[in-house]
């Protein structure tokens, strides 16, 4: 499997070369096109907006050029915001987008995170991830989650099929916790080994820490590149946030995670 349609949101009141960088690799990678969306902060004038979103497509267009890739600015979107990142979103395979922050554009990616229906690969705002499919850390979940933790799997299948290393793992309760894990998703197993990918099994415990902390620390323990997880939302009702894991992976992030809900 592969990604073929890619969106990247640049926020144009930030550094948007990380994100782009990420995007041109897979897209290069995966022979795949890619569509590059403008989104300026809301307090922006529409005159330096315009600016920010004409200097984003400059840099977007010579960095694509350089690495031979299909692209298109999507130049138009620029003040439509969230909706025209979902609508794009929507017949895409992978969104990239960057880390939320306090202020500016980046509070749209939770919006991506929950009505985009795709698969976000959001990147941090610190450091250079160029290699985001070495090792990749797979978060799994147990009872009515499991269903989620195994639709996040499928949807980053391109990654894990190239990736170095897979390691699914489970955070538990309590002080320790027996290595393993294979049973939590018995049918994953063989659905990854027919997609040519090896995983590891292990259970961490928890010792009474958060288990957006657990699994950020267990991720940097073990060198990985990629952390994979559902996202959750507090409920079905409209207006509903992201689940406090997911909130907290978000604020505390040192590396890309790939989230769908």
């Amino acid at each position: 499997m592969s990604f073929k349609d890619l969106v990247v949101y640049i926020d144009t009141a930030s550094d948007a070369q990380t994100n782009l960088e990420v995007a041109v690799t897979l897209a290069a990678r995966h022979g795949a096109h890619l569509k590059g969306v403008p989104v300026s902060g809301p307090s922006r004038a529409k005159k330096a907006a315009a600016k920010a979103a004409a200097a984003a497509g400059e840099l977007f267009a010579r960095r694509t050029a350089a690495a031979g890739i299909s692209a298109e600015w999507l130049a138009g979107t620029a003040g439509e915001r969230a909706d025209a990142l979902i609508r794009h979103a929507h017949c895409s395979d992978l969104v990239i987008a960057g880390q939320p922050d306090e202020e500016g554009a980046s509070h749209l990616t939770q919006r991506l995170i929950m009505e985009a229906g795709r698969p976000v690969l959001v990147i941090p705002y610190a450091g250079r991830f160029a290699d985001i499919d070495g090792r990749v850390l797979v978060a799994l979940t147990g009872g009515k989650e499991a269903t989620r933790a195994a639709r996040v799997v499928h949807d980053a299948l391109p990654l894990l099929g190239s990736a170095r290393h897979v390691a699914l793992v489970e955070v538990v309760a309590g002080a320790s916790a027996a290595s393993g894990g294979r049973e939590l998703c018995p049918d994953l197993h063989g659905h990854l080994l027919r997609h040519g990918v090896h995983p590891s099994f292990d259970r961490v415990a928890s010792g009474g820490y958060p288990v957006a902390d657990v699994l950020l620390n267990h991720a940097f323990d073990g060198g990985f590149d990629l952390l994979v997880m559902g996202a959750n939302i507090h409920s079905s009702t409209p207006g509903a946030g992201l689940g406090p894991v997911t909130e907290q992976i978000l604020r505390q992030m040192t590396l890309p995670v790939l989230m769908a809900h």
